[in-house]
């Protein structure tokens, strides 16, 4: 065999090598998965026979409401606007929330501070006023 061969050979032999558990992980992978999809599947199948329940009696329904096409459009746009005004008044809900989370604790820290600070005045007012008995009484 010639060098070039050899080293043909050892390349080969080395991308093979390093292949192998590359495949393996790709082939354990691809049944994980086949499993799980397996598994969503016959989960699913309940749900899909409701759903087709719910299908035929929205058909049934739909029969019934002939000619209300054009209150049953009025109430789904009703409805919509009313979603909108929800998700509207939860981000201003959301807002708020953030705000006063932030605001609580400072407006509290400022009422203990001035709460703090009133009761260092009355202290000093009673001091200054026991000293100026003791002047009054001394004289």
């Amino acid at each position: 065999m010639e060098s070039w061969q050899v080293t043909l050979l050892i390349l080969f032999s080395m991308l093979l090598g390093a292949l192998i558990p590359i495949m393996v992980m790709i082939f354990l992978t691809l049944f994980r998965t086949y499993k799980r999809i397996a598994q969503f599947t016959e989960q699913m199948q309940p749900t899909v026979k409701q759903l087709q329940l719910v299908a035929e009696r929205a058909e049934l329904l739909s029969r019934g409401l002939e000619g209300s096409e054009a209150k049953l459009a009025q109430i789904l746009d009703t409805t919509s606007k009313l979603a909108e005004r929800v998700e509207r008044n939860m981000s201003l809900i959301g807002i708020a929330s953030s705000v006063a989370a932030v605001v609580g604790p400072a407006v509290s820290a400022f009422m203990a501070s001035r709460n703090s600070e009133a009761a260092a005045e009355e202290t000093e007012e009673a001091d200054e006023d026991a000293s100026t008995n003791d002047e009054n009484e001394e004289t």
